[in-house]
């Protein structure tokens, strides 16, 4: 038997530690931010495919998603998830307004958190399941 509790941390000595960490954490932030503005900004000049411009809306809204839920807890996703769809709503309809296809836009930011969020709702019990055969 291993000696974890349940509630007992999984350690992660690859990782930075201490005023690196919270660096790190900082400017991965300031990155997703910065992608989900350039995505909400970018306008295709040749279309690849069919919903092209939504498809990165919802890449980007889905990584920022991952990225919050990372950074404020696993546990609290649900509220990383709301963080950001608000953070999307005040984008499509405070910052950028002046789109002809904002609902089109924003669905598909709602679309790339819920996606995200159900991918982590998923990974929580893959790692709460590692955690309970721990003990």
């Amino acid at each position: 038997m291993n000696d974890r509790a349940l509630g007992q941390a999984i350690e992660r000595s690859y990782w930075l530690h201490g005023t690196a960490e919270r660096i790190a954490t900082g400017l991965t932030g300031i990155i997703a931010v910065l992608v989900a503005l350039k995505a909400a900004a970018w306008t295709p000049g040749t279309e690849l495919f069919a919903l092209q411009h939504e498809f990165v809306r919802m890449a980007a809204f889905a990584s920022l998603t991952i990225w919050a839920t990372f950074t404020i807890g696993l546990s609290r996703r649900g509220a990383a998830a709301m963080l950001v769809m608000v953070f999307a709503a005040i984008l499509e309809l405070i910052v950028m307004p002046a789109r002809a296809e904002m609902l089109n836009t924003l669905g598909a930011s709602a679309a790339g958190i819920t996606l995200a969020y159900l991918g982590l709702h998923f990974y929580w019990f893959q790692v709460a399941g590692k955690r309970a055969e721990l003990t």
